[in-house]
């Protein structure tokens, strides 16, 4: 065994011990690493889609506002996960807070994503991005 070879070299730092005296605290500290809290605007009913769309006879205005493509394009890459699935996600989101607002289709959301110029990672099996995909700000989860 190599390594016991230098055992007597090394320096020893006895490894430090907390004494706990709130157990509820703690597990209530150790609970909340895993919340996930999302705060959304109280005027989000009104920024969500546009209120006066036009039909005109030449196909109608926008639906929804860039703000709320925007909002739903960093929420994925917050979550990685594809498109279908962060349309599932927002609707539940509305949904679990009451509001009557939908999230856009995930086929609206690819075209307008591209539309505005945003790099839109692509996410497949797994949670690794797709090597195309250039200049995002995405990274790749690590499993143990």
């Amino acid at each position: 065994m190599p390594y016991k070879l230098n055992e007597s070299k090394r320096h020893h730092i006895p490894k430090q011990r907390y004494k706990l005296s709130n157990w509820s605290e703690y597990n209530h500290a150790l609970k909340n690493r895993g919340r996930i809290d999302l705060w959304l605007s109280d005027d989000i009913e009104t920024w969500w889609t546009h209120s006066d769309r036009v039909y005109d006879g030449t196909g109608s205005s926008q639906h929804y506002t860039d703000q709320a493509i925007l909002t739903c394009h960093e929420l994925r890459v917050i979550f990685k996960i594809p498109l279908r699935q962060l349309e599932g996600l927002i609707d539940s989101l509305f949904e679990t807070m009451g509001l009557p607002l939908k999230c856009p289709h995930y086929s609206l959301l690819s075209k307008r994503l591209a539309g505005l110029n945003i790099p839109s990672p692509r996410y497949k099996k797994g949670v690794q991005r797709d090597e195309r995909t250039v200049g995002c700000h995405c990274f790749r989860l690590h499993r143990p």
